[in-house]
């Protein structure tokens, strides 16, 4: 699982038996990290004598990237362990509470009832972009969208979905709070600057709406101060998903009456 891509000290290298106990420290503090993640960690020493030590775990819908600097690398090496593990504890804990992935037997049958739906194709003008790194909720949310007569682009993550936006600007964006490789409103502050620059300083034509999806409770969300969007909803990702597809139906409505479609 773990693999030390350098590790140096200022004769060239460190003792085996040093990265034996590195490598054992690791493994036993990480063992809660899921079966298919995969870590990479990095170990040297600068010029003026302090140990650097970057650790990046990757591991579904989720990574870990810690670097820290030190005098005394055993000192180092128990403070990144301590952290990831408690890092990939929370990822954890937000998959035991979250229904939108899925992971509850008594959303089985919702999924295959929705996913089911027979998607006519329409022309309708209305077009949401879903930005959400769980394939199923996305077929989902892509299925009743689409039933609703909207058309729909769909992405995992941020990949892609900046430079859609930048091409065409969606109706609705609905977003995942917790984005892989992304924290939090990075999204939407990332999106929101190349806008601007595109725009040269002069005022947006257009303002996207957004519906933020998450595990985290509303208060504990800080939307940034971003001129090309506004929140216009928030659904609470641990409640059941039959609760998120009741709000797209009022969502779409009041949306398209708001645009005149």
């Amino acid at each position: 699982m773990y693999n030390i891509s350098q590790c140096e000290d200022d004769s060239g290298s460190l003792l085996e038996q040093e990265i034996a106990e590195i490598h054992k420290k690791l493994n036993d503090e990480m063992k809660s990290a899921p079966a298919s993640s995969t870590a990479k960690l990095s170990i040297e020493k600068e010029p003026q004598g302090l140990w650097v030590v970057d650790l990046a775990v990757v591991f579904p819908r989720g990574r870990i990237s810690i670097l820290r600097r030190g005098e005394k690398l055993s000192e180092l090496i128990e403070q990144i362990t301590l952290e990831a593990r408690n890092n990939i504890h929370v990822w954890r804990a937000h998959q035991e509470i979250e229904n939108f992935h899925f992971n509850k037997m008594t959303e089985a049958d919702l999924f295959a009832e929705v996913s089911a739906l027979k998607c006519e194709k329409n022309n309708s003008p209305f077009w949401v972009m879903v930005v959400e790194d769980d394939p199923a909720a996305s077929k989902v949310l892509a299925t009743t969208l689409h039933s609703l007569g909207c058309e729909v682009e769909m992405f995992l993550g941020p990949d892609g979905a900046i430079q859609r936006i930048l091409q065409k600007q969606p109706d609705l964006l609905i977003l995942d709070w917790n984005l892989p490789y992304q924290k939090d409103d990075h999204f939407l502050i990332d999106i929101d600057h190349q806008l601007q620059k595109r725009d040269e300083g002069h005022l947006p034509k257009k303002l996207i709406p957004v519906v933020i999806c998450s595990t985290l409770p509303l208060q504990q969300i800080t939307l940034p101060p971003v001129s090309h969007f506004y929140f216009f909803n928030y659904w609470n990702k641990g409640l059941p998903f039959s609760s998120v597809l009741s709000n797209l139906d009022k969502t779409v409505e009041q949306l398209s009456e708001m645009n005149g479609l």
